[in-house]
């Protein structure tokens, strides 16, 4: 693998992924009620900005912007508790990757560029790998560095997550549901089946509860 060979791939798939959203953009002002299903059977289900009208579709791509401008809010209305969860579980990588990306790039891969030489490595990516730095190179010391920052930024943001989430699930239990609060009780005796004779036999089980 070289990195003429990784280009041709990276254009081959932009250009597939562009025929891919232009197939997308027409079917979709043709078939609403496929690619807009909530919003079709459920009206107002749908976040503001991205409902799709047949009327009314909108400018292509015009629901980029409104898409990434959703709030939790809005995504756990529309979404519930899972959808948001899951979009913040792909914001925390994205903020792990996006935080430590410039010291991998400005300072991991010059120094490893500088280790590997073209006679030793003719692959373009094993020059700018860790397996081009000699053993026992000073330079080691930057990736020793760049273990601890990633550790730190990784440590971080979990943090910054564990504190939204905590938030999150006190806001789920504090939410009068009975879906939240519903048990299964099996191999009931005949005796306490009903709605009655069960509820009085918990009542003495938990009195005042």
């Amino acid at each position: 693998l070289d990195l003429q060979t990784v280009v041709v791939v990276a254009l081959a798939n932009l250009w597939f992924g562009i025929v891919c959203i232009a197939i997308f953009e027409v079917v979709r002002r043709r078939l609403p009620k496929i690619y807009s299903p909530k919003e079709a059977l459920c009206p107002g289900t749908t976040p503001r900005g991205l409902a799709l009208h047949s009327g009314a579709p909108g400018a292509p791509l015009g629901w980029v912007l409104p898409l990434l401008r959703l709030d939790d809010d809005e995504v756990l209305r529309c979404g519930g508790y899972d959808v948001l969860v899951y979009l913040r579980f792909m914001s925390l990588s994205l903020k792990i990757f996006g935080s430590f990306a410039p010291y991998a790039f400005a300072v991991l891969l010059p120094i490893n560029a500088s280790c590997g030489y073209k006679d030793d490595y003719p692959n373009t990516f094993d020059r700018l790998t860790l397996s081009a730095v000699p053993s026992n190179d000073p330079r080691m010391w930057a990736h020793c560095l760049g273990c601890f920052l990633l550790t730190a930024l990784t440590m971080h943001w979990l943090a910054r997550e564990a504190r939204w989430y905590t938030k999150l699930r006190h806001r789920f239990l504090t939410q009068r549901d009975a879906r939240h609060r519903t048990i299964l009780v099996t191999q009931t005796p005949k005796d306490l089946r009903g709605g009655a004779r069960l509820a009085t036999y918990f009542n003495k089980l938990y009195p005042g509860q």
